[in-house]
């Protein structure tokens, strides 16, 4: 007859048992390298989602912490051999890894994200509109223009985007010298 503490032994070495038999097998599936980067890749999206719940609740140091982290998370995976970012969420990928580097105003790879996911759905009016947002804080007026009018004919509905384009109209300043002489 067994006691109960060893069958509750029992029970968890077969469990630990199953767990490493499972990670044995994902690892000589994959390979070492593609479940370290899965790890990676879910370390990032679970950073960049506490950073989303910190900018709700207006924590925007705490934020961007966080979404620092998540960039950085993300860059360790996209370094690792065999990483191909269309296996790792291909427009959802994307979309997220330009919302993060958008977060911490560093525009430029947040635009080369955002093109990126815009090869899969030219029309999508989150992707225009935020490549809109990044080349008018990059300066490049005429792009900004052609992305939220382009977003803006796909949803009209959209009092954001108007207001914006009402703003580029005003504050290109090459319109303004070609206007003056």
């Amino acid at each position: 007859m067994t006691t109960l503490g060893s069958d509750l032994q029992r029970k968890i070495l077969l469990v630990a048992a199953g767990i490493f038999f499972l990670l044995f097998l994902a690892v000589s599936w994959f390979g070492w390298h593609s479940v370290q980067r899965q790890l990676l890749l879910m370390e990032a999206r679970n950073h960049y989602d506490i950073a989303q719940r910190e900018v709700g609740k207006r924590h925007y140091r705490r934020a961007r912490a966080y979404f620092n982290s998540a960039i950085k998370t993300w860059g360790k995976a996209s370094r690792m051999p065999g990483f191909i970012p269309v296996e790792n969420g291909g427009y959802d990928g994307y979309l997220t890894a330009g919302n993060s580097y958008l977060m911490v105003r560093r525009y430029l790879l947040a635009r080369q994200c955002y093109e990126q996911a815009l090869k899969y759905d030219p029309n999508a009016v989150t992707v225009l509109s935020a490549l809109g947002s990044c080349a008018y804080s990059l300066g490049d007026y005429e792009s900004a223009r052609k992305f939220l009018e382009k977003s803006n004919r796909i949803c009209p509905l959209r009092k954001e985007f108007r207001a914006i384009l009402d703003r580029l109209q005003i504050q290109d300043p090459r319109e303004k010298k070609d206007k003056r002489g």
